[in-house]
């Protein structure tokens, strides 16, 4: 079997796959990628067991089909020391040679048949988005995602469709994120639970290929009970899915407020910052009150055998006062994915769940519960 194909191209199609790529000493060839030849194509797979990325390089003369797999850092590392030019690709026993003008290697390759492959999704379940609505979307959720494996269905996105809207959510049983999408999927009332990995993934190769054309692009969405796939120009990311319920957490969303708070976001974002060095010694408890006959929002943090402090900031406050105490880095997270000049706070009572959004934006919301101290 051989081949010729520049290196660039080939180095490319090596990183695009890189990151499914698992270095298991238990399991070998999850550090290998899978190469396969097929009709003028040559297709490069990866994948960690949960997460699958395939690209593929057309118009390559090939001899005959097969598949062999490859050691993907140590190739990648390689190649990235050549000069541009054209690679010869061959192999010969249990070897791959490489040859340009002035060089040749020789690695050894594992067999193909103990490769995982994850096989092709057979549905009509699919529907198209925007790159950079479905970006957004992605990330509007995935800073609330729970890290702990104790509850392991609280690590992924849930994707609610509801024929002419979907929403993107995600808790951690701490806060909430919910964004929605007007879109007319042709689908109704399905809920699909994916991997925050994979979202991060599909973020990121969104970014890639959104600076190299420099415009908006649609992004496939193919899904059946078990496998979730995503199409990106001529890269496909494939994850497996749980069965699973997300819980419902819409019903945290308070129907009354009773507190309503407009303040600049930025200056909001550095007091906390500044007054959460504090906040630290005390697990991140900070007391916020919301003055309405001050007009002005006032934080302080419980006095330590070090120091205390107390810090304000004035706001647009109606209704109540009301003071309510919040995890420091739950607040600054919101905060930092807000992008609006001013964000909107709104609450009904003293440990009822806080809502964040954006003043202009009502389609994406944002909950933290409160600390009871």
């Amino acid at each position: 079997m051989k081949f010729k194909i520049d290196k660039d191209k080939f180095l490319d199609a090596i990183s695009i796959v890189w990151r499914s790529v698992w270095s298991n000493w238990t399991l070998p060839i999850l550090s290998n990628i899978l190469l396969k030849a097929e009709e003028w194509k040559i297709f490069f797979l990866a994948t960690d067991l949960d997460l699958q990325t395939s690209y593929f390089i057309d118009d390559i003369e090939i001899e005959e089909e097969w598949e062999i797999t490859i050691p993907a850092k140590l190739l990648q590392s390689y190649l990235n020391f050549l000069k541009p030019w054209i690679v010869d690709f061959q192999t010969k026993d249990e070897d791959i040679l490489l040859k340009s003008k002035s060089w040749k290697t020789k690695i050894k390759w594992l067999n193909s048949k103990d490769f995982p492959k994850v096989a092709p999704i057979k549905t009509e379940n699919n529907f198209l988005i925007n790159s950079k609505i479905l970006k957004s979307a992605i990330a509007d959720v995935l800073f609330s995602v729970s890290t702990s494996m104790s509850r392991p269905f609280l690590t992924w996105i849930n994707l609610n469709i509801k024929w002419w809207e979907v929403f993107f959510m995600s808790t951690d049983s701490y806060r909430f994120s919910q964004r929605k999408i007007d879109l007319d999927t042709g689908l109704e009332d399905v809920s699909i639970i994916i991997p925050a990995k994979t979202a991060q993934e599909v973020s990121k190769t969104i970014s890639d290929w959104g600076m190299i054309w420099w415009e908006d692009f649609d992004v496939k969405i193919n899904f059946s009970e078990d496998q979730i796939l995503f199409e990106i120009w001529d890269i496909k990311l494939s994850s497996r899915l749980i069965p699973w319920k997300f819980p419902d957490c819409t019903m945290l969303i308070p129907k009354e407020k009773k507190l309503t708070v407009v303040a600049q976001r930025q200056d909001f974002a550095q007091l906390v910052k500044r007054v959460n060095i504090f906040a630290k010694e005390n697990n991140n408890n900070l007391k916020i009150s919301f003055s309405e006959e001050n007009q002005e929002i006032e934080i302080d943090t419980k006095d330590t055998n070090i120091w205390s402090d107390e810090s304000s900031l004035e706001a647009s406050i109606k209704w109540e006062s009301m003071q309510i105490a919040l995890n420091s880095e739950f607040l600054i997270a919101i905060l930092w994915v807000i992008k609006s000049e001013d964000v909107l706070i709104e609450a009904n009572w003293v440990y009822s769940p806080v809502v964040f959004k954006e003043p202009e934006r009502e389609r994406f919301l944002h909950i933290i519960m409160p600390l009871r101290v």
